[in-house]
């Protein structure tokens, strides 16, 4: 009985010493988080069953008028500071007052935890001051070469998953692992072929926070002086004497045989020497004992930090780019930009990549690799503002809640890399974004694991796309079995490859290529995705030129970009190119709004008529052009009899003279230029010469500006370059009138003709399917509301239009095929060699109605482009605006001008079918484009 009163009594006083700390923060007035035996102010910052960055946000919110609070971990009083100027202080300013980590007590015996982070005082002091040095840009630079290798093994492996739903970050775990072991330890360990290394479980097993990790970290929080006692350490005996071993084995045949690395040991074999790396400048009175135990530390951590940290962030990158293909698609135009500028993946082009660095600074933001961050008070102090902070306080630094915070970060839970452009980034409030820490003790490897991140990234990004699957967890739960930030579930994303004739292409499915003879000229008929895309792209070189037909020089219209080839068409399509940059169409889009105007004032006139609606829609395409490419106000919309627009329209019908006018240029392509044939009448000609050589004449004359086509043109004639692209050519370039003419020519041709069909195939589908145009008014309503009117803010935000245009022209592609002229003989890495001079045939229509590509063909579709589906496309099998550096050069305006026009009418109408309504269309043979054989006829009803 007395032992059992003993015990109780006991009991009860251990509970009154455990629980009298819990008074702590009432003393000294600071609002806190009530505490409970024996876990303190919540279970699960002991327990960590919980991802601990949740758990602090919801005390972080719930203390939000307050710029600290107390919280208990335990028997640890630990201050939580939310406020970011008094996060300055502690971590930059008064840094001298919080130098420490102060996290647990370590026994001098757990030889490898002896490392940088966990160091205090003037040992941390001393170490970093060495270690800084190892860090520079010139010294990664010299590591480069050992990233640019991982990298290539890395983009192997990438390969054997192709099309494969995969743990992104299990493999940029062995990519990082890779890299580490090459720049830490100098391994060649071949980790991403063989992920099962010994080194790499060893760090996977150091992250992992189990049981008996957790049980030891509380032993030693509670009872600190225990480690000096107890030789409690957090790895065991035989895993540091692997490392040890390992570390010495490498650094006695570095001695023995004179073996230079430029990698991290070679660094730390100098600090150990008594050498001051290389070119650091540094001189320090007393020498530094670097042991080969230390040594061994420092290498471990490096390890762990770097090939843990940085695959959890390219993991959650290339999570987010699968959800956000726009930002995915931005990232790889960059990536291409930037290595085929400098030559290949180089430290320069990482360097060069802004939209990555965006891209990678808003992973960090939304991820952080640490959800907080702990300092010790180890000198008591009065701040600024009146708060007493004493010896041996343990500040928490709230990093998650501070990165998802809507006082800082407006929508915290969208991936938005805007907000680190240079616009943005200088409008954070400063302390609020800290993902490698601030100060001096801020992350000291923070520069190599963001070269490290980079290059997995772009390695991957360079011939792969990431995209959602079914098992991809959205949104992503972070879980609390890792010291760092890392999901619970695995991050399970698919990767693809970035990589009419139609009675003949299934005759041939079996075949990636067959031949047809054209009158007397053998054509090559290519079939198979991956061909076509080394015709367009990969081998462009050889196969520059259309090849078509030989224009007369005299045919002044028809030199234009579409027809010409070699170096005049090289030099023209670099002149022309910056025209249609997103500036430039948004500096044109109020012609583009005065013409809608216009247009939606003549349907009001035809509401619950039936109507021919290419007939329409050619009237809006045409004054759009007519606006754009002549600076001409000709009302076309309700004057159709306009002269350019029926020079337009017969431009595009294949008469019978104009067939055989083909046909002989194909037979003799000489006999055009010998005989002055031309395929636009010199009537024709001479008004549009006459019309292009006024506009300019008054310009010039007046000094009139409309940031239309002409103005651009007429850029190009006088200094040679567009006066913002940034361009300078040695030579100037000589645009003529004639040449001006033409492309101003080809320009009204393809844009009021191939949008007009865009656009009427598009209303038409929608007629037959009123459940799809419900859904696009829906989002038609919504964004011009949102934007203030029809904006071009506002087209860009219309996501389900993005989707309807693009099954349009799918189903109905404006040519139904590309041709191709093999201009220099070539042998593709297949093995088929296609001689000089071959024309090639790329089949649109079929490849866009090719069940194996895009299943149940004929049925319109437009989720076929959704976020979720459109990335399943395989690559080269949807080209409707062509596809390599000769796809078409108008496309931007082109779909601009379909929007504007879809958009004007359903703002205000609906469409349906009716008795005269085609169903289903049947294209005819007399047009250049796709065009059916009869007018497309629909019904308008006003929408009430």
């Amino acid at each position: 009985m007395l032992v059992a009163v003993a015990v109780i009594v006991g009991l009860w006083f251990i509970y009154k010493h455990w629980v009298s700390i819990y008074s702590h923060w009432k003393k000294r007035d600071i609002p806190f988080y009530p505490a409970e035996f024996p876990y303190g102010s919540h279970p699960n910052l002991v327990k960590l069953k919980q991802y601990r960055g949740y758990t602090i946000d919801k005390m972080y919110h719930e203390f939000a008028p307050h710029p600290m609070f107390g919280i208990y971990v335990l028997r640890k009083p630990m201050l939580v500071v939310r406020d970011p100027e008094m996060i300055q202080l502690i971590l930059a300013k008064e840094f001298s007052h919080f130098r420490d980590r102060g996290i647990i007590k370590l026994s001098d015996k757990d030889v490898i935890n002896h490392h940088l982070f966990n160091l205090d005082g003037e040992r941390w002091r001393a170490l970093r001051m060495k270690l800084t040095p190892t860090f520079t840009s010139g010294r990664l630079k010299s590591m480069f070469p050992l990233f640019v290798s991982c990298a290539e093994s890395f983009s192997s492996l990438l390969l054997s998953k192709v099309d494969s739903k995969v743990d992104i970050k299990e493999l940029t775990g062995r990519f990082t692992a890779d890299v580490i072991c090459s720049c830490a330890f100098g391994l060649e360990t071949d980790v991403i072929n063989h992920p099962d290394n010994k080194l790499r479980n060893i760090g996977i097993e150091g992250i992992k926070l189990k049981f008996l990790m957790k049980l030891k970290m509380a032993i030693l929080r509670i009872f600190p002086k225990l480690s000096s006692l107890l030789p409690i350490r957090f790895i065991s005996v035989e895993d540091e004497n692997y490392l040890i071993n390992l570390v010495k084995n490498i650094v006695e045949q570095r001695e023995k045989n004179g073996i230079v690395r430029n990698d991290f040991i070679d660094l730390l074999i100098q600090l150990k020497n008594k050498e001051n790396p290389g070119d650091d400048g540094q001189e320090f009175e007393k020498p530094f004992e670097m042991t080969l135990e230390f040594m061994t530390a420092q290498c471990f951590v490096f390890f762990v930090a770097g090939f843990e940290t940085s695959s959890s962030v390219q993991s959650f990158c290339l999570y987010e780019l699968a959800l956000h293909q726009d930002i995915q698609s931005r990232l790889i135009e960059e990536i291409n930009e930037k290595i085929e500028k400098n030559g290949g993946l180089t430290y320069k082009a990482l360097q060069e990549m802004e939209y990555l660095d965006m891209v990678i600074s808003e992973t960090s933001r939304k991820y952080p690799t640490v959800p907080t961050l702990v300092r010790q008070c180890t000198k008591s102090i009065t701040l600024p503002a009146g708060q007493k902070m004493e010896q041996d306080t343990l500040i928490l630094i709230p990093v998650w809640s501070l990165h998802h915070d809507p006082q800082y970060f407006p929508n915290p839970e969208k991936f938005d890399p805007g907000r680190f452009s240079q616009e943005n980034k200088d409008s954070i409030v400063p302390y609020t974004y800290l993902p490698f820490g601030e100060g001096p003790r801020m992350c000291i490897g923070m520069r190599f694991g963001l070269l490290q991140t980079k290059v997995g990234i772009v390695t991957l990004l360079q011939k792969f796309q990431v995209v959602p699957c079914e098992e991809t967890q959205i949104p992503l739960v972070m879980g609390g079995i890792s010291a760092t930030t890392a999901s619970d579930k695995p991050i399970i994303i698919k990767l693809i490859a970035r990589c009419t004739i139609d009675k003949m292409y299934y005759k041939f499915s079996q075949h990636p290529m067959f031949g047809i003879f054209s009158l007397r000229n053998p054509m090559l008929i290519i079939r198979d995705p991956e061909m076509v895309q080394l015709i367009l792209t990969k081998e462009f070189s050889n196969f520059r030129d259309r090849g078509i037909i030989k224009v007369s020089e005299k045919d002044v219209l028809n030199n234009h970009l579409f027809n010409l080839a070699g170096e005049k068409w090289r030099v023209l399509r670099m002149k022309l190119t910056p025209t249609f940059t997103s500036g430039k169409l948004k500096a044109m889009f109020p012609l583009f709004v005065s013409c809608a105007e216009n247009f939606s004032s003549l349907l009001m006139s035809k509401v619950d008529s039936k109507v021919d609606i290419k007939e329409l829609i050619g009237r809006f395409t045409a004054d759009v052009i007519c606006s754009c490419a002549f600076g001409l106000e000709t009302d076309v919309i309700n004057h159709p009899d306009n002269k350019l627009r029926r020079i337009g329209i017969s431009r595009i019908q294949l008469t019978f003279l104009a067939k055989l006018k083909v046909a002989l240029s194909r037979l003799f392509p000489g006999l055009l230029a010998l005989f002055n044939i031309r395929f636009i009448p010199l009537e024709d000609e001479n008004y549009i010469m006459n019309l292009v050589e006024n506009i300019v004449e008054q310009r010039e004359k007046n000094g009139i500006v409309r940031n239309d086509f002409i103005d651009l043109l007429m850029q190009l004639k006088n200094k040679g370059s567009l006066a913002d692209d940034g361009q300078e050519f040695e030579k100037p370039f000589e645009m003529t009138l004639g040449f001006m003419a033409a492309q101003c020519f080809v320009f009204f041709l393809a844009g009021f003709e191939t949008s007009s069909s865009v656009q009427s195939f598009c209303l038409y589908e929608l007629a037959l399917h009123q459940d799809m145009q419900s859904r696009l008014i829906e989002e038609i309503n919504e964004k011009i509301k949102k934007n203030g009117g029809l904006t071009y803010k506002a087209l860009q935000e219309m996501e389900y239009l993005d989707m309807v245009v693009s099954e349009t022209t799918r189903k109905y592609p404006t040519l139904p095929t590309l041709v191709r002229q093999c201009t220099k003989s070539v042998t593709l890495p297949t093995g088929q060699k296609i001689e000089q001079d071959t024309m090639i045939i790329i089949p649109v229509w079929s490849l866009h109605h090719d069940p194996q590509y895009f299943p149940n063909p004929e049925k319109f579709d437009p989720e076929r482009f959704s976020e979720e589906n459109k990335e399943s496309i395989v690559p080269y099998t949807f080209l409707p605006f062509g596809e390599g550096p000769r796809m078409c050069i108008g496309m931007r305006f082109g779909v601009l001008q379909t929007k504007v026009g879809i958009v004007t009418l359903l703002q205000k109408f609906q469409v349906e079918p009716c008795e005269e309504t085609e169903i289903p269309l049947v294209m005819g043979g007399s047009s250049a484009t796709t065009a059916s054989d009869n007018p497309i006829i629909i019904k308008l009803r006003a929408r009430s």
